[in-house]
């Protein structure tokens, strides 16, 4: 009776296991979770998952070069903002886009001082 006890044990044991790293590799993904671990613990230096998107830094270089100017509207995201001409779909000239593809939360943060040099009156995420 208590080697069948133990074998259900181990049987439900394994399979929590399988579950629990399923989740963390096809969900969670495991390359993620071990990236912020290391970063919160300060164990090794690295770049934050923004800055390792290419096309984060061209638009950044891009957003330098623009000409200043002042938008009412400033749409700020990710690849579904970035391939939108919002001046042509709104029928407005004052909207600037601050969508890069690829971006985060993070970049969102990071790159705030792009939005507030164009004094927006709204900025939509």
């Amino acid at each position: 009776m208590k080697e069948k006890k133990l074998k259900l044990s181990l049987l439900f044991n394994l399979i929590f296991l399988l579950f629990f790293l399923n989740h963390f590799v096809f969900h969670l993904g495991i390359k993620r979770v071990v990236e912020v671990f290391l970063r919160e613990n300060k164990i090794v230096d690295m770049p934050m998952g923004y800055e390792k998107n290419p096309a984060y830094g061209l638009a950044i270089r891009l957003y330098d070069a623009y000409l200043p100017r002042e938008a009412n509207i400033v749409m700020l995201g990710d690849s579904i903002t970035a391939a939108v001409d919002w001046n042509e779909l709104l029928g407005r000239a004052d909207v600037a886009n601050r969508g890069i593809g690829g971006d985060n939360p993070e970049g969102f943060l990071n790159r705030l001082d792009y939005v507030y040099k164009l004094s927006p009156k709204i900025c939509f995420l």
